[in-house]
């Protein structure tokens, strides 16, 4: 009744370190996104670029994971500054503060 279950072998197998151009870029841009959007005490203006690194990031996150089937932890990691600004601009659009 024993069964083993064995890693994937091959190409499909799900790294930690993106493997394309691209991805490597999604990540940058991630890291620049939290960088920027934790700076902005120091740096004026700065969150507004680390909004912009995380949305210019996570759309290369994606087209690396949708076109160049990079399936790296990291990438998959990448398209969250995508959701979180996404979510904040449409909290601000629709919500606004007074």
């Amino acid at each position: 009744m024993g069964v083993e279950l064995k890693p994937p072998v091959g190409k499909n197998r799900a790294t930690v370190v993106p493997n394309s151009v691209l991805g490597k870029w999604a990540v940058g841009l991630g890291v620049g996104y939290i960088l920027g959007t934790f700076a902005w005490s120091i740096l004026p203006g700065g969150a507004w670029l680390g909004f912009a690194a995380g949305f210019a990031g996570g759309i290369a996150a994606l087209v690396a994971l949708v076109r160049r089937h990079d399936r790296a932890v990291l990438v998959y990691v990448a398209v969250l500054p995508l959701v979180a600004v996404v979510a904040f601009l449409a909290a601000e659009l629709l919500i606004g503060h007074e």
